[in-house]
Parts: C-alpha cells; structure tokens; sequence
C-alpha cells in the first residue's frame, strides 16, 4: 500500500471534512474522529480566550483552569495524550498494533475478504497519521 494513493483533502467547512474523513478512512474511524473533534472543539475554545500552552509556570495553569468552563474539565485528562493513544482507546489496540487480526470495531470482522483487506489499508492509514 502506497500512502499516496488516497489524497486526503482537508476541507475548512465541518461537513465535507467530515465527508472526506469517512471516504478515505471509512465509518469505522468515526469514534476517533468524534474524539478529537471533541478535543479540539474545547481546546480551540480556550485558545480564543489567550490560554498559552504549553503550560510553563504556575500562572499558565491558572490561566488554563479559568480559561475551560467547568463542563469541559474532563477533556483535560487527553493533554498529555498521543494519537496513538486516541488510536487505541476508540479503535481498540489490536487495530493499531497492526497484529494482522483484522478485527474491527466492537471487535467484529468484515465479511469477506476484500472488506478485510480495505479495513487493513484504512487502519494504517490512520496509524501514519
């Protein structure tokens, strides 16, 4: 599999990225994309409001904790994450350790052979990112 054979096109209107998300990656990505749209929704917020990250003194944190309404306090808990964090806790590790057993979301495998090989080709797609 060549990563250039699927261009993704990062489109700034939230409902064709969502569209192309879903062409090259396919549904099976949604609960990752889901993650961090929620992820970047809150920190985006905060960024508007001249949160500084990252976090350097004291006074950054401060700054952080007035800057996150209380509701989104939770997502703190994903600042020191990886993607491949994010991987694995929407996806399952079994996808992102790319062990071959082409298990699926919710632990189900496609039908048939050339599902399986499209699910393996979307899976390292959103590995390498």
């Amino acid at each position: 599999w060549d990563q250039e054979d699927t261009p993704v096109v990062l489109h700034r209107n939230a409902h064709q990225w969502e569209e192309e998300r879903v062409r090259v990656f396919g549904a099976e990505a949604q609960p990752f994309f889901s993650l961090l749209d929620r992820i970047s929704h809150c920190y985006w917020a905060a960024a508007r409001r001249g949160v500084k990250l990252p976090v350097q003194q004291f006074s950054d944190l401060v700054a952080l904790s007035r800057a996150f309404p209380l509701s989104d306090w939770p997502m703190a808990r994903y600042a020191a994450w990886s993607m491949q964090d994010a991987i694995d806790a929407t996806l399952g590790p079994a996808l992102s350790a790319g062990d071959g057993t082409g298990v699926g979301v919710g632990g189900c495998r496609p039908r048939d052979e050339e599902a399986e090989e499209d699910w393996q080709i979307r899976r390292q797609r959103l590995v390498s990112l």
